[in-house]
């Protein structure tokens, strides 16, 4: 990556959405770069989900960042249909709000995001904290993860950046999603 154009990019105002299907606030990257980008002037909007081993877990307050999150639901065909609810407010908020770049950290999010990626005019940050298992265990996988799965290919076809933590799951990630090796980069998710 040319830093020089990267900061660039970085530090003129912009519009982030981030987007998980989980708790974004049990990501500390997340928080980390957000500031920094809210700092130089970036507006940063978070859509996410409550868990129910996260729910007390918060952002600090910042005038820049908003964090917006659907309540939890358990495991079961409510979650199946409360995920269509997710899909459905990410894009709404997507179009209303009109960002420049989105940013998805969590697996779970991909087909949701995969979906806002086709908007005109965004571009997109993949970052992968965690990964789903191989995918010799995806005949197992339900329904439900497998469109995980591919939602997953196709949003790291479309990134303009992928981030994994280390040079192993890199190539493992370029190998498995047909991701670009030029825009797919090891970045540890190092405590600010």
């Amino acid at each position: 990556m040319d830093t020089r154009k990267d900061w660039e990019v970085m530090s003129n105002e912009a519009r982030i959405l981030y987007v998980q299907y989980t708790n974004p606030a049990a990501y500390p990257p997340l928080q980390h770069s957000s500031r920094i980008l809210a700092d130089r002037g970036w507006e940063g909007f978070f859509l996410g989900k409550e868990t129910d081993d996260t729910e007390d877990l918060r952002f600090p307050p910042h005038d820049r960042i908003t964090v917006r999150r659907l309540p939890y639901v358990p495991p079961g065909w409510r979650q199946k249909l409360h995920y269509v609810v997710f899909m459905l407010w990410a894009l709404t908020w997507a179009l209303r709000w009109r960002p420049e770049w989105l940013y998805v950290s969590d697996p779970l999010a991909c087909p949701a995001a995969y979906l806002l990626s086709l908007l005109p005019g965004v571009s997109v940050v993949y970052h992968e904290h965690d990964s789903p298992p191989p995918s010799d265990r995806a005949k197992k996988e339900s329904a439900f993860m497998r469109l995980v799965r591919r939602g997953r290919r196709m949003v790291a076809r479309r990134a303009d950046v992928c981030v994994l933590p280390n040079e192993q799951r890199v190539r493992h990630f370029v190998q498995e999603t047909g991701a670009s090796a030029s825009k797919t980069h090891c970045v540890w998710n190092c405590p600010d």
